[in-house]
């Protein structure tokens, strides 16, 4: 692929369940935008793309200092496609990767941001439901301790997901949620709320903070088991620069009853 009308297409910088980002450049007005192309088995559901296109309106909507830009929704050939602001530093997930643990005062603020992000959205009755390091997106280059604008993607995705027919998730490969930081309420099926959002980032501040991930395994039942059963496991020892009563923080952003869990992001 190399066009997909007005925008041609650079290179890819990233491929899920839902489809391949490129990074591309608008011809008309000579700008690089992030284009997100969506999966062909997901555009054969017809119900899919409805629920899409609405969930997309809404999220242009969003208006907010560390909430991914969505410029335009529109079709080439066939395939259906998201614009979004370019993000040149590269995901949360790519940065644990390459450094491992944060330091605790680069973590925070990387997560105030975020909060602020989801207190925004969740005012105006929005859930995000896929909060997770891959949707954590640096305007440039993360390093050292230079603060960094990040910004939130992919509102709407999760939402628009829910309802697709098993055979076209099962060919994508995209699921509602990513398991490692999905709330025991999603697991259960049942309602999701602001509280729900809050779990999936405190599972993504700890990871932050020790450079693991809270709730891994090897399956999607395992992970499962972890979130609805056993509940999190936190280290004997926090890192020299974290704050010992970290854990009760996070016990209470992790509480496996909704009703009983910090229920505010900004808080």
């Amino acid at each position: 692929m190399t066009k997909l009308g007005k925008y041609e297409i650079l290179e890819e910088i990233g491929r899920g369940g839902y489809g391949t980002v490129y990074r591309a450049r608008e011809t008309v007005l000579d700008v690089e935008r992030a284009v997100k192309v969506l999966h062909p088995a997901l555009i054969a559901d017809s119900e899919f793309i409805e629920r899409f296109r609405r969930e997309a309106k809404i999220a242009a909507q969003l208006e907010h200092p560390h909430i991914v830009p969505v410029f335009e929704l529109d079709e080439y050939e066939g395939s259906f496609f998201l614009v979004m602001k370019h993000m040149q530093g590269g995901s949360l997930k790519d940065l644990i990767a390459r450094e491992g643990r944060l330091p605790y005062e680069r973590a925070l603020e990387i997560t105030r941001q975020i909060a602020d992000a989801l207190d925004f959205a969740h005012q105006k009755g929005l859930v995000h439901r896929d909060i997770k390091p891959a949707n954590i997106l640096f305007e440039q280059e993360a390093s050292g301790e230079t603060r960094v604008v990040v910004r939130l993607s992919d509102f709407g995705f999760a939402k628009a997901i829910a309802g697709t027919n098993s055979a076209s998730l099962s060919a994508s490969g995209a699921m509602i949620g990513t398991p490692a930081y999905m709330a025991p309420e999603v697991w259960r099926g049942k309602d999701v709320t602001p509280a729900t959002d809050v779990y999936s980032l405190a599972c993504v501040f700890y990871e932050m903070i020790t450079g693991e991930v809270l709730f891994a395994g090897d399956s999607p039942p395992e992970v499962m088991t972890k979130h609805v059963l056993d509940g999190p496991q936190f280290p004997a020892q926090w890192g020299e620069d974290v704050p010992e009563n970290i854990g009760d923080v996070l016990e209470r952003a992790l509480d496996q009853d909704e009703s009983k869990r910090i229920a505010v992001a900004g808080e």
